[in-house]
């Protein structure tokens, strides 16, 4: 195994003190001048609107809509050009990127220069990667953000794809790794997990691809949000399924964050972020469960979340594949008591994240009661059948072999949490159970959601309209009654 080499392959372009600034709706990113002539250089194709408005230093931005009818067709060169021009008179221009109309704003104080410029640890854990290794890891090698140290490492011997590995260890960033034995995803995740020295890590399947900006990007955001032990980006589904993933923020203190985590979120898009080395190692690596490690990676997310805040930058700079070698895939392929076993075993790892919060007795109960509505009214998962589609009386007795799960499996010391005995933690339980579930599956409250909706969409809230459809909700509540 080589050592990390301190030389670089390629001298950095010489910085100058302009910086630009992307901003795309209410949220903004900072990206160097040598960003900005890289992916001008290799985007020329992107052409759409162009215009340049010049505004005085310190003036407050405005944001003007582009007439895209009578902009004409430049491309991203002539966008940095302007921008660059303009280092005497700030400015703002508005360019193409990515398809997706962006201001470009000139700004002198850097964040950081390529010499100061945190380094970030990439680990890809591979097994069986041979048909997309070589895709991957080129996404790596091509960030904007050049101080990277890459591990790869093979989940056990893998000729082909160590073959395939090889030509990249020629840049000195990249080391290679393979296991004497097969330590499976999570195990595979958590070797690299350790081997991080770095202020920052990234956890990067061998199947994924990364948009050239991406480190950079989440790293600008980083360092102005210290609160943050995340921060992702939305992720672009491509392969046997299509489409847009998106985690919205989770913020506040640990017990909301940990609440929010529990009702809301499912799919783990926190985890192919940035994550900060010291919430890393406050979460203590994945945790595996004995069916398969179901959904080791949102609980991973809970773990992270007990340090701080998950912040989304909302750009598109992940690219996830789906095929028929995802674990995540091969989940929704396992039968049914499967399924209903491994949902009991994540929902025990999340409440035994979530109860390691420090808390009053009284918010730990608010997690127990999160932590019960997760297992039996699920959100994000509708492909979990044997949960999703269950009867009351079906619920109920889920909630029975979870509680039995707890006691016996696991082992909590779910009384001394919530100060109560086993025996009033489940009565009081069941309790709220048949009572939330009675309330939503009644006419009346369905009625009174449909017309609350109806009131956002047909009047904005307290005007004359929407307090004049109030009364409709009782009056069909009333008829379907």
């Amino acid at each position: 195994m080589r050592n990390w080499q301190t030389q670089r392959t390629q001298k950095p372009p010489v910085e100058t003190p302009l910086m630009y600034r992307i901003a795309r709706a209410h949220q903004g990113v900072i990206l160097r001048e040598s960003s900005v002539r890289q992916i001008a250089n290799q985007s020329s194709a992107h052409e759409s609107g162009f215009v340049e408005r010049q505004v005085r230093a310190g003036r407050t931005r405005r944001r003007n809509c582009v007439n895209r009818h009578a902009a004409q067709s430049l491309e991203w060169r002539r966008a940095a050009y302007c921008a660059m021009k303009s280092q005497s008179n700030p400015g703002i221009c508005m360019a193409p990127v990515f398809g997706k109309m962006v201001v470009l704003e000139s700004h002198r104080r850097a964040s950081f220069s390529m010499s100061n410029a945190p380094c970030v640890t990439i680990g890809v854990p591979v097994y069986q990667g041979e048909p997309f290794i070589q895709e991957a890891l080129g996404s790596i090698q091509n960030q904007t953000h050049r101080n990277i140290k890459v591990i790869i490492s093979l989940d056990g011997p893998q000729a082909a794809s160590e073959r395939l590995c090889r030509p990249f260890l020629k840049d000195r960033r990249f080391r290679l790794v393979v296991q004497a034995e097969t330590l499976g995803w999570v195990g595979n995740s958590n070797y690299l997990m350790a081997q991080v020295e770095t202020p920052y890590w990234i956890w990067h399947p061998h199947d994924d691809l990364l948009d050239p900006m991406y480190v950079e990007v989440l790293l600008n955001h980083a360092e102005r949000s210290p609160e943050a032990a995340v921060v992702y980006c939305d992720i672009a589904v491509f392969g046997s399924r299509t489409g847009t993933l998106v985690q919205s923020c989770v913020t506040g203190d640990a017990i909301t964050r940990q609440v929010t985590l529990l009702r809301e979120h499912f799919n783990a898009v926190a985890l192919r972020g940035l994550t900060r080395v010291e919430a890393l190692r406050h979460s203590g690596g994945m945790r595996p469960n004995e069916v398969d490690s179901f959904a080791a990676d949102t609980t991973w997310m809970a773990a992270v979340a007990r340090w701080g805040e998950l912040h989304r930058v909302p750009l598109e700079l992940y690219r996830k594949r789906y095929h028929s070698e995802n674990e995540s895939m091969n989940w929704q392929t396992w039968p049914a008591e499967k399924l209903r076993q491994a949902w009991i075993a994540h929902c025990a790892d999340m409440l035994e994240q979530a109860m390691l919060v420090q808390a009053t007795a009284h918010d730990r109960h608010r997690l127990w009661l999160a932590t019960v509505a997760r297992l039996v009214s699920p959100r994000g998962v509708s492909w979990i059948h044997p949960v999703v589609n269950l009867t009351l009386p079906e619920r109920v007795l889920l909630f029975d072999a979870f509680f039995l799960y707890l006691q016996t499996a696991r082992a909590m010391e779910l009384p001394a949490w919530l100060q109560e005995s086993w025996d009033e933690i489940q009565r009081s339980a069941k309790h709220d159970l048949v009572s939330i579930m009675e309330i939503k599956t009644s006419r009346a409250w369905r009625a009174g959601l449909l017309m609350r909706r109806l009131r956002l969409i047909l009047a904005p809230p307290n005007s004359r309209r929407a307090r004049a459809l109030r009364p409709l909700s009782h009056i069909i509540a009333r008829l379907l009654s």
